[in-house]
């Protein structure tokens, strides 16, 4: 449930401002592997920072291969799945991915996108990262760690 409202956060956070870890330019094209198919997330991260940088929050949640899944379709749709003992929830969104940037959006327009930045994407791997400004000036600093 956890994991669902994070990444529900994630999907519908279009009216908090979203911040980027910067990208260098030849980060862009890393790889030519693609992003479609379903991945199972194995491990989320957050960790809150103050507007001095010190941590006051954070956690990690792990996931067994198959509990919690994104699935990107090759017509741009995102469906991501959680599987919380015998309940099973499902959202969808639409998603873009260009270079190293993955912009994830509530309307297939894509308008008010949520970014986050790939860090790794290979055959068998992706590991996501994004910031998110919350209230008071904090931070939020995310990660996803996803496995085919």
């Amino acid at each position: 449930m956890k994991s669902r409202v994070f990444l529900s956060l994630i999907l519908t956070a279009a009216s908090l401002s979203v911040s980027l870890n910067s990208c260098k330019e030849e980060d862009t094209a890393k790889s030519n592997v693609s992003i479609v198919g379903k991945w199972n997330v194995l491990r989320e991260t957050f960790t809150v920072l103050d507007s001095t940088g010190y941590v006051i929050d954070g956690d990690t949640s792990t996931y067994y291969s198959g509990t919690f899944t994104l699935d990107f379709r090759e017509s741009g749709l995102l469906i991501n799945t959680e599987i919380e003992g015998s309940t099973t929830y499902s959202d969808s969104s639409y998603y873009s991915l260009t270079g190293m940037t993955l912009k994830i959006s509530d309307s297939p327009d894509m308008s008010s996108p949520n970014s986050l930045i790939v860090q790794n994407l290979t055959s068998s791997d992706l590991n996501l990262a994004f910031d998110m400004a919350m209230a008071d000036g904090y931070i939020s600093k995310n990660t996803i760690s996803a496995k085919r």
